[in-house]
Protein backbone atom coordinates (compact mmCIF):
# COMPACT_ATOMS: atom_id res chain seq x y z
CA UNK A 1 0.00 0.00 0.00
CA UNK A 2 2.84 2.37 0.63
CA UNK A 3 4.55 1.78 -2.67
CA UNK A 4 1.23 2.30 -4.30
CA UNK A 5 1.29 6.27 -2.50
CA UNK A 6 4.43 6.47 -3.72
CA UNK A 7 3.98 5.63 -7.06
CA UNK A 8 0.94 8.16 -7.15
CA UNK A 9 2.82 11.13 -5.92
CA UNK A 10 5.77 10.58 -7.87
CA UNK A 11 3.38 10.75 -10.98
CA UNK A 12 1.63 14.13 -10.07
CA UNK A 13 4.94 15.93 -9.43
CA UNK A 14 5.97 14.55 -12.60
CA UNK A 15 3.20 15.74 -14.34
CA UNK A 16 3.14 19.15 -13.23
CA UNK A 17 6.91 19.42 -14.52
CA UNK A 18 5.81 18.23 -17.52
CA UNK A 19 2.83 20.78 -17.49
CA UNK A 20 5.35 23.54 -16.60
CA UNK A 21 7.81 22.51 -19.57
CA UNK A 22 4.84 22.38 -21.96
CA UNK A 23 3.39 25.60 -20.92
CA UNK A 24 7.08 26.79 -21.47
CA UNK A 25 7.15 25.41 -25.18
CA UNK A 26 4.34 27.07 -25.75
CA UNK A 27 4.90 30.38 -24.62
CA UNK A 28 7.94 29.94 -26.53
CA UNK A 29 6.35 28.65 -29.39
CA UNK A 30 3.89 31.89 -29.76
CA UNK A 31 6.60 34.04 -29.22
CA UNK A 32 8.42 32.80 -32.30
CA UNK A 33 5.78 32.57 -34.32
CA UNK A 34 4.77 36.19 -33.38
CA UNK A 35 8.05 36.97 -34.52
CA UNK A 36 7.89 35.04 -37.52
CA UNK A 37 4.40 37.06 -38.42
CA UNK A 38 6.45 40.28 -38.02
CA UNK A 39 9.34 38.81 -40.28
CA UNK A 40 7.14 38.11 -42.27
CA UNK A 41 5.04 41.02 -42.35
CA UNK A 42 8.29 43.09 -43.12
CA UNK A 43 9.72 40.72 -46.15
CA UNK A 44 5.79 41.25 -47.89
CA UNK A 45 6.53 45.16 -47.05
CA UNK A 46 9.90 44.80 -48.78
CA UNK A 47 8.80 42.65 -51.81
CA UNK A 48 5.82 44.93 -52.30
CA UNK A 49 8.33 48.09 -52.49
CA UNK A 50 10.62 46.04 -54.99
CA UNK A 51 7.92 45.13 -56.96
CA UNK A 52 7.04 48.78 -57.73
CA UNK A 53 10.36 49.28 -57.79
CA UNK A 54 10.85 46.76 -60.64
CA UNK A 55 7.43 48.17 -62.05
CA UNK A 56 8.58 51.69 -62.49
CA UNK A 57 12.24 50.72 -64.03
CA UNK A 58 10.23 48.63 -66.40
CA UNK A 59 8.19 51.38 -67.39
CA UNK A 60 11.44 53.67 -67.79
CA UNK A 61 13.04 50.87 -69.80
CA UNK A 62 9.93 50.53 -72.25
CA UNK A 63 9.89 54.15 -72.56
CA UNK A 64 13.37 54.42 -72.87
CA UNK A 65 13.47 51.50 -75.60
CA UNK A 66 10.30 53.46 -77.84
CA UNK A 67 12.20 56.39 -77.67
CA UNK A 68 15.69 54.74 -79.35
CA UNK A 69 13.56 52.50 -81.69
CA UNK A 70 12.05 56.36 -82.64
CA UNK A 71 15.35 57.84 -82.97
CA UNK A 72 16.22 54.80 -84.99
CA UNK A 73 13.55 55.17 -87.37
CA UNK A 74 14.34 58.61 -88.27
CA UNK A 75 17.89 58.17 -88.16
CA UNK A 76 17.58 55.52 -90.93
CA UNK A 77 14.87 57.67 -92.77
CA UNK A 78 17.15 60.35 -92.89
CA UNK A 79 20.37 58.90 -94.19
CA UNK A 80 18.06 56.95 -96.84
CA UNK A 81 16.67 60.13 -98.18
CA UNK A 82 20.23 61.84 -98.15
CA UNK A 83 21.19 59.04 -99.93
CA UNK A 84 18.59 59.18 -102.51
CA UNK A 85 18.83 62.59 -103.41
CA UNK A 86 22.59 62.08 -104.11
CA UNK A 87 21.84 59.03 -106.23
CA UNK A 88 19.62 60.62 -108.15
CA UNK A 89 21.69 63.98 -108.34
CA UNK A 90 24.64 61.56 -109.45
CA UNK A 91 22.39 59.83 -111.67
CA UNK A 92 22.95 56.02 -109.96
CA UNK A 93 21.39 53.88 -107.33
CA UNK A 94 20.52 54.21 -103.95
CA UNK A 95 22.46 50.78 -103.51
CA UNK A 96 26.00 52.40 -105.34
CA UNK A 97 26.11 55.06 -102.86
CA UNK A 98 25.77 52.88 -99.53
CA UNK A 99 27.99 50.52 -101.45
CA UNK A 100 30.89 53.13 -101.73
CA UNK A 101 29.90 54.73 -98.68
CA UNK A 102 31.07 51.54 -96.59
CA UNK A 103 33.96 50.99 -99.04
CA UNK A 104 34.78 54.31 -97.34
CA UNK A 105 34.68 53.39 -94.20
CA UNK A 106 36.67 50.48 -94.71
CA UNK A 107 39.16 52.28 -96.20
CA UNK A 108 39.52 54.86 -94.09
CA UNK A 109 37.77 57.66 -96.60
CA UNK A 110 35.02 60.21 -95.57
CA UNK A 111 31.75 60.24 -97.03
CA UNK A 112 32.50 63.85 -98.00
CA UNK A 113 35.45 63.45 -99.81
CA UNK A 114 33.55 60.74 -101.74
CA UNK A 115 30.87 62.71 -102.44
CA UNK A 116 33.33 65.16 -104.14
CA UNK A 117 35.13 62.99 -106.11
CA UNK A 118 32.22 60.91 -108.03
CA UNK A 119 30.77 64.81 -108.76
CA UNK A 120 33.79 65.39 -110.28
CA UNK A 121 34.05 62.53 -112.09
CA UNK A 122 30.52 62.41 -113.47
CA UNK A 123 30.98 66.55 -114.56
CA UNK A 124 34.46 65.05 -116.52
CA UNK A 125 32.42 62.23 -117.92
CA UNK A 126 30.00 64.17 -119.72
CA UNK A 127 32.55 66.62 -120.82
CA UNK A 128 34.41 63.84 -122.61
CA UNK A 129 31.48 62.06 -123.72
CA UNK A 130 31.07 65.70 -125.91
CA UNK A 131 34.67 65.42 -127.01
CA UNK A 132 36.29 67.59 -125.07
CA UNK A 133 37.81 68.43 -121.02
CA UNK A 134 40.56 66.63 -119.15
CA UNK A 135 38.82 63.16 -118.60
CA UNK A 136 39.34 62.39 -122.57
CA UNK A 137 42.43 61.62 -123.06
CA UNK A 138 42.57 59.54 -119.96
CA UNK A 139 40.16 57.26 -120.57
CA UNK A 140 42.06 56.69 -124.49
CA UNK A 141 45.29 55.92 -122.57
CA UNK A 142 42.76 53.40 -120.16
CA UNK A 143 40.58 52.29 -123.12
CA UNK A 144 37.53 53.14 -121.89
CA UNK A 145 34.34 55.07 -123.47
CA UNK A 146 32.35 57.87 -121.56
CA UNK A 147 29.57 56.79 -122.37
CA UNK A 148 29.78 52.98 -121.13
CA UNK A 149 31.00 54.58 -117.76
CA UNK A 150 28.24 56.46 -117.28
CA UNK A 151 25.63 53.57 -118.06
CA UNK A 152 27.48 51.89 -115.19
CA UNK A 153 26.27 52.65 -111.42
CA UNK A 154 28.77 54.47 -109.63
CA UNK A 155 30.26 51.79 -107.78
CA UNK A 156 30.62 49.97 -110.90
CA UNK A 157 31.75 52.88 -112.62
CA UNK A 158 34.32 53.85 -109.82
CA UNK A 159 35.79 50.16 -109.66
CA UNK A 160 36.28 49.71 -113.54
CA UNK A 161 38.30 53.08 -113.63
CA UNK A 162 40.35 52.06 -110.73
CA UNK A 163 40.69 48.39 -112.19
CA UNK A 164 41.79 49.67 -115.90
CA UNK A 165 44.42 52.35 -113.63
CA UNK A 166 46.25 49.23 -111.80
CA UNK A 167 46.65 47.28 -115.52
CA UNK A 168 47.39 49.81 -117.70
CA UNK A 169 49.35 52.61 -116.40
CA UNK A 170 52.44 52.67 -114.18
CA UNK A 171 52.50 53.12 -110.67
CA UNK A 172 54.40 56.41 -110.57
CA UNK A 173 51.80 58.02 -113.29
CA UNK A 174 48.60 56.62 -111.27
CA UNK A 175 47.91 59.88 -109.38
CA UNK A 176 48.44 61.64 -112.33
CA UNK A 177 46.22 59.94 -114.69
CA UNK A 178 43.33 59.57 -111.62
CA UNK A 179 43.18 63.45 -111.49
CA UNK A 180 42.08 63.90 -114.22
CA UNK A 181 39.09 61.85 -114.21
CA UNK A 182 37.92 62.34 -110.03
CA UNK A 183 40.09 65.42 -109.68
CA UNK A 184 43.14 66.37 -107.75
CA UNK A 185 41.93 66.05 -104.42
CA UNK A 186 39.33 63.26 -105.11
CA UNK A 187 42.46 61.27 -106.73
CA UNK A 188 43.87 60.90 -103.91
CA UNK A 189 41.25 59.43 -101.81
CA UNK A 190 39.37 57.59 -104.70
CA UNK A 191 43.17 55.34 -105.14
CA UNK A 192 42.39 54.20 -101.80
CA UNK A 193 39.21 52.33 -102.98
CA UNK A 194 40.65 49.66 -104.93
CA UNK A 195 38.84 47.19 -106.22
CA UNK A 196 39.22 44.54 -103.64
CA UNK A 197 37.68 47.25 -101.38
CA UNK A 198 34.66 47.51 -103.33
CA UNK A 199 33.92 43.48 -103.43
CA UNK A 200 34.53 43.40 -99.67
CA UNK A 201 31.95 46.90 -99.51
CA UNK A 202 29.71 44.74 -101.57
CA UNK A 203 29.63 41.95 -99.87
CA UNK A 204 29.12 43.37 -96.58
CA UNK A 205 25.89 45.66 -97.40
CA UNK A 206 24.24 42.73 -99.28
CA UNK A 207 24.97 40.49 -96.25
CA UNK A 208 23.53 42.89 -93.59
CA UNK A 209 20.68 43.63 -95.02
CA UNK A 210 21.60 47.59 -95.93
CA UNK A 211 20.77 47.75 -99.25
CA UNK A 212 17.68 49.29 -100.20
CA UNK A 213 15.71 49.14 -103.47
CA UNK A 214 14.87 51.94 -105.84
CA UNK A 215 11.32 51.42 -104.56
CA UNK A 216 11.73 51.31 -101.15
CA UNK A 217 13.97 54.26 -101.31
CA UNK A 218 11.45 56.60 -103.04
CA UNK A 219 8.70 55.36 -100.06
CA UNK A 220 11.25 56.47 -97.45
CA UNK A 221 11.70 60.23 -99.46
CA UNK A 222 7.86 60.19 -99.19
CA UNK A 223 7.70 59.40 -95.69
CA UNK A 224 10.56 61.69 -94.69
CA UNK A 225 9.45 64.64 -96.55
CA UNK A 226 6.05 64.36 -95.23
CA UNK A 227 7.64 64.35 -91.74
CA UNK A 228 9.47 67.71 -92.48
CA UNK A 229 6.37 69.03 -93.47
CA UNK A 230 4.80 67.93 -89.80
CA UNK A 231 7.37 70.33 -88.57
CA UNK A 232 6.07 73.27 -90.59
CA UNK A 233 2.93 72.76 -88.87
CA UNK A 234 4.36 73.74 -85.32
CA UNK A 235 7.06 76.61 -87.10
CA UNK A 236 4.06 78.23 -88.90
CA UNK A 237 2.13 77.71 -85.30
CA UNK A 238 4.95 79.71 -83.02
CA UNK A 239 5.28 82.51 -85.86
CA UNK A 240 1.71 83.06 -85.56
CA UNK A 241 1.93 83.22 -82.23
CA UNK A 242 5.26 85.90 -81.88
CA UNK A 243 2.79 87.92 -84.73
CA UNK A 244 -0.32 88.19 -82.23
CA UNK A 245 2.51 88.95 -79.38
CA UNK A 246 4.18 91.37 -80.71
CA UNK A 247 3.51 94.98 -79.87
CA UNK A 248 1.34 96.91 -82.92
CA UNK A 249 3.11 100.12 -82.71
CA UNK A 250 4.06 100.94 -86.27
CA UNK A 251 0.69 100.47 -87.47
CA UNK A 252 -1.16 102.50 -85.33
CA UNK A 253 1.58 105.19 -85.50
CA UNK A 254 1.00 105.61 -89.43
CA UNK A 255 -2.48 106.12 -88.50
CA UNK A 256 -1.51 108.69 -86.33
CA UNK A 257 0.15 110.40 -89.71
CA UNK A 258 3.14 108.56 -90.74
CA UNK A 259 6.49 108.48 -89.75
CA UNK A 260 8.63 110.71 -87.50
CA UNK A 261 11.24 113.20 -88.46
CA UNK A 262 11.91 114.13 -84.77
CA UNK A 263 15.39 113.26 -82.82
CA UNK A 264 15.13 113.71 -78.94
CA UNK A 265 16.64 115.39 -78.42
CA UNK A 266 16.65 117.32 -81.21
CA UNK A 267 20.55 119.11 -80.22
CA UNK A 268 22.75 116.93 -78.20
CA UNK A 269 25.11 119.75 -78.12
CA UNK A 270 22.93 122.46 -76.53
CA UNK A 271 23.34 123.15 -72.79
CA UNK A 272 20.14 123.01 -71.46
CA UNK A 273 19.92 120.32 -68.75
CA UNK A 274 18.56 117.17 -70.24
CA UNK A 275 14.83 117.78 -68.06
CA UNK A 276 13.96 120.41 -70.05
CA UNK A 277 13.87 118.83 -73.20
CA UNK A 278 10.20 117.80 -74.40
CA UNK A 279 10.10 114.34 -76.21
CA UNK A 280 7.93 114.28 -79.70
CA UNK A 281 4.71 113.84 -79.67
CA UNK A 282 5.25 110.68 -81.99
CA UNK A 283 7.39 109.07 -79.34
CA UNK A 284 4.56 109.75 -76.65
CA UNK A 285 2.75 108.11 -79.07
CA UNK A 286 4.69 104.73 -79.24
CA UNK A 287 4.98 104.81 -75.58
CA UNK A 288 0.98 104.51 -74.99
CA UNK A 289 0.44 102.60 -77.86
CA UNK A 290 2.33 99.70 -76.19
CA UNK A 291 0.53 96.92 -74.94
CA UNK A 292 -1.02 96.36 -71.66
CA UNK A 293 -0.38 93.55 -69.60
CA UNK A 294 2.35 90.69 -69.01
CA UNK A 295 3.24 90.58 -72.75
CA UNK A 296 3.89 93.72 -73.92
CA UNK A 297 5.18 95.46 -70.40
CA UNK A 298 3.49 99.11 -71.47
CA UNK A 299 0.99 99.01 -68.74
CA UNK A 300 3.26 101.32 -66.36
CA UNK A 301 5.33 103.22 -68.70
CA UNK A 302 2.01 104.23 -70.79
CA UNK A 303 0.96 105.41 -67.65
CA UNK A 304 3.83 107.25 -66.79
CA UNK A 305 3.70 108.95 -70.46
CA UNK A 306 0.13 109.58 -70.09
CA UNK A 307 0.35 111.28 -66.21
CA UNK A 308 3.31 113.31 -66.59
CA UNK A 309 3.22 116.42 -68.39
CA UNK A 310 6.26 117.76 -68.47
CA UNK A 311 7.61 114.75 -70.38
CA UNK A 312 4.92 114.28 -73.32
CA UNK A 313 3.00 117.31 -72.96
CA UNK A 314 -0.38 116.21 -71.06
CA UNK A 315 -1.54 114.35 -73.54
Amino acid sequence: MAEKRVSVRLAAVGGRQVRAELEGVGEAGSRGFGRLSREMEAANARLAGFSRRVRVAAAAAVAAAAAAGVAMVRSGLQAVDAQAKLAQSLGTTVASIQTLERAGELAGVSMSGIEQATKDLTRRLSQAAAGNGPAAQALDRLSLSASDLLSLPLDERVGAINAAIEDFVPAAERAAVAGQLFGEEGSIAMSRIDTATLRQATQDVRAFGVVVSETEADQIERTNDAISRLGLIWRGLSNQLAVAAAPRTGSRRRRHGGGCAHHWPARPSDPRPLRQYRPPDCLCRDIRDLPRGPLGGGADRGAAAGSSSSSCGGS
